[in-house]
C-alpha cells in the first residue's frame, strides 16, 4: 500500500511539474481565433527561409481583398542601457496594426498608432 502511495504521488507531483513548464516554456503563445492566423514566407531555393522585404509587405497590404488584416514581424535584438550596464535584449519589431491583426491588447498603456510610423 505504501509503495502505491508513493507511487501515486510520484507521478502526480511530475504530471504536475511537466504541466507548468509546458505552459511556461514550451507552449507557443495563445491567440484569440488562432486558427484563423496564417504565417507567409517568401521561399528562394537554396535558403532555409526569408523574410519579406517591406515593399512586399505593402504591396501584399494594399493588394490583398481576402484577409481580414495583414500584419509583419522581424526578430530584432536591442541594447538596453538605461542607467545601468549595457545588456542584449532579443524581441520583435512590428508594424503598427500587429497587436490588433491578432486580437491582443495591452494591459496598460497602448498599442501602437499608425502615426508612430511616419518618418
Amino acid at each position: 500500500m505504501a509503495a502505491l502511495t508513493m507511487l501515486t504521488l510520484g507521478i502526480g507531483a511530475s504530471t504536475a511539474i511537466l504541466c507548468v513548464m509546458d505552459a511556461l516554456l514550451v507552449a507557443s503563445p495563445r491567440f484569440p481565433e488562432a486558427d484563423r492566423l496564417l504565417k507567409l514566407e517568401e521561399r528562394h531555393p537554396g535558403v532555409p527561409s526569408y523574410n519579406f522585404s517591406y515593399a512586399n509587405y505593402f504591396d501584399l497590404a494594399r493588394l490583398t481583398s481576402t484577409l481580414h488584416g495583414l500584419a509583419a514581424y522581424r526578430p530584432w535584438q536591442f541594447n538596453l542601457s538605461e542607467g545601468r550596464e549595457p545588456e542584449t535584449v532579443d524581441g520583435y519589431v512590428v508594424t503598427p496594426n500587429f497587436f490588433s491583426s491578432v486580437g491582443i491588447t495591452p494591459l496598460l498603456g497602448r498599442t501602437f498608432a499608425e502615426q508612430d510610423n511616419l518618418p
